[in-house]
């Protein structure tokens, strides 16, 4: 064994992990909700790296970051909102974006909790933004 066998270089992961783990997060909250988990399979991988890469659908494209992501989807089913019944799949969170960060934010924000309110209103800021 040599001594390079003893550094392990750390590997970013790339946007299809990201975009991977996110889909899983989302369909643990479905599983959650519905009692069924769905699978997740290239096209939803795909459709949340459009996500990541170009953003909401019919927007000018550009780069989220994964962590709003996530908060978004969090933030949804947190609150049991209309958005958490029908949020299904990826392509459905790309093209609704907006208005489901948007909402889930504004429920935040009405009952926000200590250890995240900073990170809520922030998102709330991008969002508003957009």
């Amino acid at each position: 064994m040599t001594d390079d066998a003893l550094f392990l270089v750390p590997v970013e992961p790339t946007i299809d992990d990201v975009a991977r783990d996110l889909c899983a997060t989302l369909a643990a909250h479905v599983g959650e909700r519905t009692g069924w988990t769905p699978t997740v399979s290239v096209v939803w991988i795909r459709d949340m790296r459009l996500l990541l890469q170009r953003g909401p659908t019919g927007m000018q494209p550009r780069p989220l970051d994964p962590a709003e992501v996530r908060a978004v989807i969090d933030l949804t089913f947190r609150h049991e909102t209309w958005w958490a019944d029908t949020m299904e799949t990826p392509g459905f969170l790309r093209k609704h974006y907006l208005r489901i960060g948007k909402a889930a934010a504004e429920r935040e924000r009405a009952a926000p909790k200590a250890r995240d309110k900073a990170d809520v209103l922030a998102i709330i800021d991008r969002l508003a933004a957009l």
